[in-house]
């Protein structure tokens, strides 16, 4: 195991915030993940052209609470010794 290596490393709280911040990573930009460009590019084909602001405007607010929320679910996790 990679984590046995290190003395004092839990690795399932990386673990999880590696896999949140991934997910993240695309959720708040067009450019942040191949699907949203493909689906921009989609939308532009079909008379619906979505701009980099557009996508911005709602998609960062969505990300940030979407954090909140996981930031809050992490915190709980840990407390109660699941994670």
């Amino acid at each position: 195991r990679m984590a046995a290596n290190v003395e004092g490393l839990e690795i399932q709280p990386l673990a999880w915030a590696l896999c949140f911040g991934a997910d993240y990573g695309g959720m708040g930009t067009l450019i942040g993940s191949s699907a949203n460009v493909v689906m921009a590019g989609v939308a532009a084909e079909a008379g619906y052209p979505i701009s980099f602001m557009g996508f911005f405007r709602i998609g960062w607010p969505m990300m940030c609470i979407c954090v909140c929320v996981s930031v809050g679910y992490l915190s709980l996790m840990i407390h109660i010794g699941y994670v």
